[in-house]
């Protein structure tokens, strides 16, 4: 009979860590970005100023800020480093680390 208690305890615990990454991410997501972003997107409407073109690019800027924030872009193209390259490192990793078991 195979002992899988091994296989199973390392397949919970990489369960367990990208639960906790997820969630982190979720969380930050939510409070630094999103929360932020849309309060100067809400000071912006409180002034009342400019008429529905500046409304709708106040919008877009509040929407670029979010996805640039959210997907961790750098303002320089050539030195960018972004949320999505690193999930592709990291989801390697498990791959590789699936592999061993």
């Amino acid at each position: 009979m195979v002992d899988l208690r091994r296989p199973w305890h390392d397949s919970r615990q990489l369960q367990a860590q990208m639960v906790h990454f997820l969630r982190q991410l979720q969380a930050f997501c939510q409070l630094e970005v999103i929360e932020c972003s849309w309060q100067s997107l809400m000071d912006f409407t409180d002034k009342r100023e400019g008429d529905l073109d500046a409304l709708i690019a106040a919008h877009r800027t509040y929407l670029d800020r979010v996805v640039r924030k959210v997907l961790l872009l750098g303002s320089k193209r050539d030195k960018q480093v972004s949320f999505v390259q690193h999930f592709v490192g990291v989801t390697d990793e498990v791959g590789d680390r699936t592999r061993l078991c």
